[in-house]
């Protein structure tokens, strides 16, 4: 603490010494109300900020990382356009009965 810092917290405890009764109880009840309004000013649950802070760090990274994610081709590949799977597809309806009829047996 300097020289000047020193010579103001001499003053004000003098002056804080010399206050008269009524002055004080005005201070007094301002600190009372000033710490009430303090402890009331909340906006939320202590909660909030950190899951708030995480909710917006994960969207920064996806939206970040967004370019770079790989959608799945849309387009089949080449096995599946080969005429062998095609017979496949042709005869699904026929696999869907006989599966079907299998599980029949089975149930009984």
């Amino acid at each position: 603490m300097n020289d000047l810092e020193r010579c103001w917290r001499e003053d004000l405890r003098t002056l804080e010494a010399h206050i008269d009764p009524q002055t004080a109880r005005r201070l007094a009840a301002a600190r009372r109300a000033a710490l009430e309004q303090a402890s009331t000013r909340r906006l939320g649950p202590r909660w909030l900020a950190p899951i708030t802070g995480a909710a917006l760090a994960c969207g920064l990274t996806l939206w970040i990382l967004a370019p770079q994610i790989r959608l799945a081709n849309p387009e089949p590949p080449n096995a599946l356009s080969s005429t062998e799977s095609l017979e496949l597809y042709e005869d699904l309806e026929f696999y869907s009965w006989l599966a079907n009829s299998q599980w029949d047996r089975e149930q009984g």
